[in-house]
């Protein structure tokens, strides 16, 4: 009786390890950036003397996924990184930043015909955000209607990687440009001694990424952003959460800002 039960269990075992790799057998293969190609920019507080300044900031992002047994996942490993330079302005009631941006990383994964993948890339980016805010009092800045846009290039190995496709029933996503934007709502506080600490909520959206990849939904991340300043630096952290039928693409970002010149 106990061999037949241990027969069972091996059976059974064997038809739900078959029947989860049988349903990640489709892959998809994203634009390198996607889902972490909007950069948080800062701007200067209200109360600044200068409120006209120049950044330069690096952006690192982590993007892996070490999971194989969920459905419709993949494992894989996407570090890369931003150099950002931009300009920003604060008036009575509006704050606004633009600039441009170079990037580059590695895509690396194990589960491609069973053989591993490793794709450099890199590219460029040109990103602008504005925000209405208000003085709801001496030293917080509520910016509670924010507008984030992006435009990135991607260039390098992984890019070709994804025009040539595959018949193996694999998503391929070949192109390698993108358009982001997204809506976001953010508190800046000046606190003693010049620290600064900001909260930034915001919802972004790629349009040209499939909407069916993306279930319909109206945004692609959700992400929350803390950033701690003091003098003429600025650290930033963010937390993407995807909504796609995937977790591929978004992971937390880590950047520092430094102030170059500001009048």
């Amino acid at each position: 009786m106990k061999k037949k039960k241990l027969n069972k269990k091996t059976l059974f075992t064997g038809m739900v390890a078959s029947s989860l790799l049988s349903a990640c057998v489709s892959k998809s293969y994203l634009p390198a950036i996607y889902a972490n190609d909007v950069v948080d920019m800062a701007k200067p507080h209200s109360t600044d003397s200068c409120k006209h300044a120049v950044y330069v900031q690096a952006n690192g992002f982590f993007a892996h996924n070490p999971q194989i047994l969920l459905i419709g996942s993949q494992p894989y490993n996407n570090d890369g990184g931003f150099l950002t330079v931009y300009h920003a302005d604060t008036f009575s009631y509006l704050n606004i930043a633009y600039g441009v941006s170079g990037f580059g990383g590695d895509y690396n994964t194990t589960h491609y015909k069973a053989q591993p993948v490793s794709k450099s890339y890199y590219g460029f980016g040109l990103n602008a955000s504005a925000s209405l805010f208000d003085v709801s009092s001496p030293h917080v800045d509520f910016r509670y209607l924010g507008l984030d846009m992006v435009y990135s290039k991607e260039f390098g190995d992984y890019a070709a990687f994804r025009r040539q496709g595959d018949p193996s029933g694999d998503t391929y996503f070949q192109q390698s440009t993108l358009f982001s934007y997204g809506v976001f709502t953010e508190v800046c506080i000046k606190g003693k001694n010049s620290v600064l600490t900001d909260v930034k909520f915001s919802l972004h959206y790629t349009p040209s990424i499939n909407s069916d990849f993306l279930n319909n939904s109206t945004f692609n991340t959700i992400n929350l952003s803390v950033s701690q300043g003091y003098d003429r630096f600025l650290i930033n952290f963010k937390a993407s959460f995807g909504v796609s039928n995937t977790s591929n693409g978004n992971g937390p970002q880590l950047g520092v800002a430094y102030k170059l010149s500001a009048k």
